[in-house]
């Protein structure tokens, strides 16, 4: 009952998911949403293989549409944050479409996107034309002073 009930949000998942898998591969992906006795049962697919990248976009993907849904339930949550391992094993153009997927879903969801990267990673090359990456950069830490650094401390 509960399963058909929330129908209209299931497919709304399914949707925002499939839409920032086809942004990242030019292909939707598949979320599946199963119950079984002991609940609700996810599983996510990307075509294009069975690499470590793939399955952190998977991740992200997941990710992207879990705090859409979030912010289309009026929810409190209203931030993403990933490591720049969600990035690690990724091919350079899935990753500036990533980073291009969040920002549009960031504007029309009104949410925050964090993530850290190391400098030299950021994919330049491979954004769209009219996509600047240093208009999203908020905070930007270094090595060479301490006022660079996370709260003044060095590592």
């Amino acid at each position: 009952i509960d399963y058909g009930e929330k129908r209209e949000l299931w497919e709304q998942a399914i949707k925002l998911f499939n839409e920032n898998a086809k942004a990242l591969y030019g292909t939707p992906g598949e979320l599946i949403i199963d119950i079984s006795d002991k609940g609700y049962k996810f599983n996510v697919s990307i075509p294009g293989g069975k690499g470590s990248g793939i399955n952190k976009m998977k991740i992200f993907c997941y990710d992207l549409m879990t705090i859409c849904l979030q912010k289309i339930l009026n929810r409190k949550i209203d931030f993403l944050i990933h490591d720049s391992i969600i990035y690690e094993g990724v091919d350079e153009r899935q990753i500036a479409h990533a980073i291009e997927q969040v920002s549009v879903k960031a504007k029309e969801y009104d949410f925050q996107y964090i993530m850290t990267v190391n400098s030299d990673t950021i994919p330049y090359e491979d954004f769209s034309e009219d996509f600047n990456f240093n208009d999203y950069i908020k905070l930007k830490l270094t090595d060479d002073s301490p006022s660079g650094s996370l709260l003044g401390i060095r590592y």
